[in-house]
């Protein structure tokens, strides 16, 4: 048996790819041949970035959103999920609210997606989570990641037994050049990536597109599943 499939001919539905990972893992499964939606609170965004993709609104904090959102994509064959929002100084340094808030976007977000789409995924589709390193190196300060993240590598988990065949799992990437850091000056920012890259073993932060590469194996490999993979230069290690 033939062990490559490409994503010629597939619909893949990407979540939060606007920007970041989720724009690169959309342009990327566009250049292998899928038909691409993207599902954002920023669609506006998403035409200026990707001309050809399908763009449909969406809200993954609330389930009206949600459910309105998939009942407008119909069919699919890969559902990718990598919205998330908020960043909680710790678990108890930052408001309670903020805490609650990553949970309800990264969590429940990626759960709510899943739900909403499984009964429209092909039976040799699948769907790929994200969570982070940070679910097995915590950080002073990154509390709330390590806890978020972990709940969704058991979610992934879970959800590879519940919905098989159908095949589920999740990428967890280490610190990477996204939007993120926008907000910070120049110099700044290249003193956070230069702090980021010290807990790797390549000496440097990632690019979205090398995370991207290794969504689109997932989404591909029809072996593949109940797994967390690690996109991190080594970050486990350093």
């Amino acid at each position: 048996m033939n062990s490559r499939h490409t994503l010629a001919d597939s619909h893949v539905v990407v979540v939060g790819g606007s920007s970041g990972i989720g724009l690169a893992v959309a342009r990327a499964a566009a250049e292998s041949g899928a038909r691409v939606t993207v599902a954002s609170r920023r669609p506006d965004r998403v035409a200026a970035e990707l001309p050809g993709a399908s763009i449909v609104a969406v809200d993954v904090r609330d389930d009206a959103s949600v459910e309105a959102a998939f009942g407008q994509i119909g069919a699919l064959d890969h559902l990718v999920c990598t919205a998330a929002g908020g960043f909680p100084a710790g678990l108890f340094r930052a408001p309670a609210e903020d805490v609650r808030a990553l949970m309800e976007s990264k969590f429940w977000g990626q759960y709510r997606c899943a739900r909403a789409a499984m009964p429209l995924l092909s039976p040799e589709g699948s769907i790929t989570l994200t969570s982070g390193i940070r679910s097995r190196r915590p950080l002073v300060g990154l509390g709330a990641f390590t806890v978020v993240n972990t709940a969704v590598e058991g979610l992934g988990r879970a959800l590879a037994l519940e919905l098989a065949p159908i095949r589920v799992n999740v990428i967890a990437p280490g610190t990477i050049d996204t939007p993120v850091f926008d907000g910070l000056s120049s110099d700044a920012r290249a003193q956070a990536h230069e702090r980021a890259a010290r807990y790797t073993t390549v000496g440097r932060i990632g690019l979205a597109d090398e995370v991207a590469e290794v969504f689109l194996m997932s989404l591909t490999n029809r072996f593949l599943s109940g797994a967390v993979i690690d996109v991190d230069g080594g970050g486990l290690l350093a």
